[in-house]
């Protein structure tokens, strides 16, 4: 499961439920690895026991959010994009704001 939308530093009550679930089903996720809603779900799945993976677009691991288990930090910017799309069986966007490129799913 991948998991996107909007980046900015607000909390999304969807995105928090649907992490826990994914720790409940013991899926891996992988989500861009910020702020705003790739945070509120891997707070979410870490619940839950989940193991998270966030693919960033800097070029060091600690800019990755707290809940990622698992940081990939690729230093090609928004070009992670696609690295985060092609790795994922199912994309799950959550709306509230801009912040998902969703070229990267076309």
């Amino acid at each position: 499961m991948f998991v996107i939308g909007f980046a900015a530093d607000h909390c999304s009550e969807e995105a928090r439920t649907l992490g826990a679930r994914s720790g409940l089903t013991q899926q891996c996720g992988v989500t861009g690895g910020l702020g705003g809603i790739m945070e509120a779900a891997w707070r979410g799945a870490k619940q839950n026991y989940g193991v998270t993976v966030g693919i960033i677009p800097q070029d060091e691991n600690h800019h990755a959010n707290p809940y990622c288990d698992i940081a990939i930090a690729t230093g090609i910017g928004c070009a992670r994009d696609f690295i985060t799309a092609y790795s994922a069986d199912a994309v799950v966007m959550i709306a509230g704001g801009a912040g998902a490129n969703t070229r990267a799913l076309s």
